[in-house]
Order: structure tokens, then sequence, then C-alpha cells
């Protein structure tokens, strides 16, 4: 440890997602939702799916504070062909 750094962090944010819609259990490709939910893909590239609150999202950073936002399993991951 070099005295001018101070203490390595021990915690780092690559183990914890970001909350975004790419990575919620919610979160989907507006493009490939069905007619006529995928004509607003150019306004809104992401939709929620959630029951409460399901729709095109104007702006991604209601993510950040969604208390519904859930991590994707590595096999919705998988399935949705994104990575982590």
């Amino acid at each position: 440890m070099d005295a001018s750094t101070g203490a390595a962090e021990t915690q780092n944010s690559a183990s914890r997602p970001k909350r975004t819609p790419q990575s919620c259990r919610w979160g989907q490709v507006t493009l490939f939702l069905a007619h006529p939910d995928w004509l607003c893909a150019w306004d809104s590239p992401w939709s929620c799916s959630h029951p409460a609150h399901a729709g095109p999202l104007e702006v991604t950073d209601t993510c950040t504070t969604c208390p519904d936002w859930v991590r994707q399993t590595e096999d919705q991951l998988t399935r949705a062909g994104r990575s982590h």
C-alpha cells in the first residue's frame, strides 16, 4: 500500500450492477415489443414491463431510484444475449 493513496478500496462497483433497464428483470428493448408499443422506440428505446408502471421509459435515470428494480438472473441475461 502506498501511503499517499491510503487504504485500498475493499468494495468496488464492479460487483454491484448499475440500476439500469439493461440490467433489470423488468427492462425491455422497446423495439422488440409487440405492435403498437414498438412504434415509440425512437423516442423511448427502453421500456419497463413491471405491472405497477409498465410502459416506455422517457429517461433511464428513473431506474436508479425505482423500488421495483430487480437484477436480472444469469439465465435472463443469457437468453437476452446481454452480458453483465
